[in-house]
């Protein structure tokens, strides 16, 4: 997945659809490779960016508590403001996850990784 430009996602009149293998820094418990279908669009704020993303797929998960293998249908929106500032940020934290970035262009694949750090089960819903 290569870099892509917040001014031009800003102008797509749709989201754009992409598939994303993700292969390096995934969380231990998830097999290599996953492949995500994501969905992103970004607005165009005064003094920053809203990324809409969203990902789904299946991941092949190992059960942290019992050690089997489970499928796992992956299904999660995000919606982040991206800033040019840390003073920008700290105003919107209040209403939403913000990140700083000085560059116009996004890492999506750093930012779907980080979600499956954050947003994937370790176990099974019945384990």
């Amino acid at each position: 997945m290569s870099l892509k430009s917040l001014k031009t996602l800003a102008k797509q009149s749709h989201p754009v659809q992409m598939t994303v293998e993700v292969n390096e820094r995934l969380p231990y418990y998830i097999h290599a490779p996953c492949v995500l279908t994501c969905e992103v669009a970004v607005q165009q704020e005064r003094r920053y960016y809203v990324l809409h993303l969203k990902s789904s797929g299946e991941l092949i998960i190992n059960c942290q508590r019992c050690l089997q293998d489970f499928a796992y249908a992956y299904d999660h929106k995000s919606e982040v403001a991206i800033c040019q500032s840390d003073e920008i940020a700290n105003q919107m934290m209040s209403s939403m996850d913000c990140m700083v970035q000085s560059e116009d262009d996004l890492d999506l694949l750093e930012i779907v990784t980080d979600d499956l750090h954050l947003f994937s089960p370790e176990k099974h819903d019945d384990c």
